[in-house]
């Protein structure tokens, strides 16, 4: 997906989710999901992360439609349910330059004290994935195996960009001239001439 696309997608999710609270996850395969927020006309936000074709969009489907579809859910779906399942969403954004977007969820505790928490979804090619983070942005669950610093349990979440960009910083300093970088993950990336 593109950026100026998912920033679009994005405008539109707030005005229709935010206040809204998450209920029943249905698990579609091992890397999509539908989330019902009580939308009228049985429509269900759906998240794919599969790293050929990530997306984000309202989906219009009939549940009964959706529990045939669905698979168990996977023990990510399951702490998903757990610790932001009956939140009210407050905030959901994208990431200025990076292809990622941010539920903010709204979670009341057995005390009846409020806490937040966080959906990540990284629509990223290869990187693509899904996160749970606490009020500090610190990953507490990941749904695909993660790679690299900022996208493992316990970590604060850093984008791929990110972490590109700081490899690239590392990579290139004034004064080197053109280069030609191989970053540790694979794909080539050129350097400009100083």
């Amino acid at each position: 997906m593109q950026q100026k696309l998912i920033q679009e997608i994005v405008g539109e999710l707030s005005q229709k989710l935010t206040g809204r609270f998450l209920g029943k996850i249905f698990q579609l395969t091992p890397l999509s999901f539908a989330l019902d927020f009580g939308l009228n006309g049985g429509k269900f936000l759906f998240v794919s992360v599969d790293p050929s074709s990530p997306r984000l969009y309202i989906i219009e489907r009939r549940a009964k439609e959706l529990e045939k579809q669905a698979v168990n859910l996977s023990h990510f779906s399951q702490l998903m349910r757990a610790k932001v399942g009956g939140g009210k969403l407050i905030a959901i954004g994208k990431d200025p330059s990076d292809r990622v977007v941010r539920l903010t969820f709204s979670i009341e505790d057995e005390l009846g004290g409020d806490h937040e928490a966080r959906i990540v979804i990284q629509l990223t090619g290869r990187a693509a994935n899904l996160f749970l983070l606490d009020e500090s942005d610190r990953i507490t669950d990941v749904l695909r195996s993660p790679k690299g610093s900022g996208q493992q349990p316990g970590e604060q979440y850093q984008p791929p960009g990110a972490r590109e960009k700081q490899h690239s910083e590392q990579l290139h300093s004034p004064g080197e001239g053109c280069r030609l970088g191989r970053p540790a993950w694979g794909s080539f990336a050129f350097r400009g001439c100083s």
